[in-house]
């Protein structure tokens, strides 16, 4: 008995689920610290996400245990991947970086309409 007929399609697809939450949940909670200790730094995250990593390197001090989840709940996704065959990381990082380059993509929707 073989990995691939233990796990199908539909247990993929849930671990994903459960991964994408995990990850919103820890993302939600880099927000939650920025929202508690420079509430000046939610406009440019929201416009621009990206700029959290800047966030995250001013407030290292207080940020750094969440970057400890953060990279355990990635280490888990692969070697969870890795024991499934399943690349969990890249489906999550594809996701996330629609989320990060949102302006880009809104842009891209709106530029056909902008031409008429």
């Amino acid at each position: 008995m073989d990995i691939d007929t233990i796990i199908d399609q539909s247990a993929v697809d849930h671990l994903f689920q459960l991964f994408a939450l995990a990850t919103c949940l820890v993302m939600f909670w880099f927000l939650e610290s920025v929202y508690r200790l420079d509430k000046r730094w939610l406009l440019p995250i929201v416009i621009f996400p990206i700029s959290i990593f800047l966030f995250i390197i001013i407030h290292w001090e207080e940020s750094r245990s969440k970057c400890f989840f953060a990279s355990l709940l990635f280490l888990v996704m692969l070697l969870v991947g890795g024991l499934i065959g399943y690349s969990f990381f890249v489906r999550i990082l594809t996701f996330f970086s629609h989320i990060a380059f949102w302006p880009f993509y809104l842009y891209m929707k709106l530029n056909p309409h902008l031409r008429a």
